[in-house]
């Protein structure tokens, strides 16, 4: 309901109300027949009234929408509306040169930040970290001895498999949060891995959306002729990674 802002309605105890004031059916239907602007659809019933309006044979949806538009089918299903079938949208990661050549050295899949993994970028980078892979293999091997030792009390006392099941996982656990830390410490004393981090962050993850909200691919077109022709060869669904020279 539009009034001095917009408001949702609800309907409680035979009336409507925008959480300001009641309404009846009758003096919503007269709002509708003097100015219908005043009342739209909310999200979750935008669909279906528009598919009410004008028939639809496939709806088009980006991941949000296909997550609470598959949620309808029984709201469809009340008002006797055939429900669309729906197609996700083709999601485009673009990556120019500097980010390209990041990805390539620490051989990160750029989609790992659209997804919100960041730990894929302290995967790929451990391997140069000085002193890392001794630490883990440390572990590795501090993990086998706990195995050797459960296999031990497991022989004496059977019933003891299910506390050195919880310890390993617990010690597992807290290892691998101990090496994440010592990554992250590590990371933010070394200029380059933190520059290199920052910058993926910039250009895949801007503003922590994803980059097809923030930056309009019509920046990419004019920087560089060839953007249009690897969209266009981009496949209509899914996702697709577009690499410019």
């Amino acid at each position: 309901m539009e009034t001095d802002q917009r408001r949702l309605l609800f309907y409680q105890e035979g009336t409507f109300t925008d959480g300001v004031r009641r309404y009846s059916k009758q003096e919503l239907l007269e709002i509708l027949r003097t100015d219908p602007s005043r009342l739209t659809p909310a999200a979750g019933l935008r669909p279906v009234f528009q598919d009410l309006v004008l028939p639809t044979a496939g709806f088009v949806v980006g991941p949000n929408e296909f997550r609470y538009v598959a949620e309808l089918s029984r709201v469809y299903a009340l008002y006797g509306i055939p429900m669309p079938a729906l197609f996700l949208r083709l999601r485009a990661l673009v990556l120019e040169p500097p980010i390209h050549r990041i990805l390539q050295r620490y051989r990160l899949d750029p989609w790992a930040f659209v997804e919100g993994r960041e730990d894929a970028f302290l995967e790929a980078v451990k391997e140069v970290l000085e002193g890392f892979r001794g630490l883990e293999a440390e572990l590795s091997r501090l993990l086998e001895e706990v195995e050797a030792l459960g296999q031990k009390a497991r022989a004496l006392e059977p019933t003891l498999e299910r506390p050195f099941r919880r310890f390993q996982a617990r010690l597992k656990g807290e290892g691998e949060r101990l090496l994440k830390k010592l990554l992250r410490a590590r990371m933010g004393r070394d200029a380059v891995l933190l520059h290199h981090l920052e910058r993926l962050r910039r250009h895949l993850l801007p503003r922590g959306l994803p980059q097809e909200r923030v930056y309009p691919f019509a920046m990419y077109a004019l920087r560089h002729p060839e953007a249009l022709q690897r969209l266009q060869k981009a496949h209509i669904s899914g996702r697709a990674t577009l690499v410019l020279d």
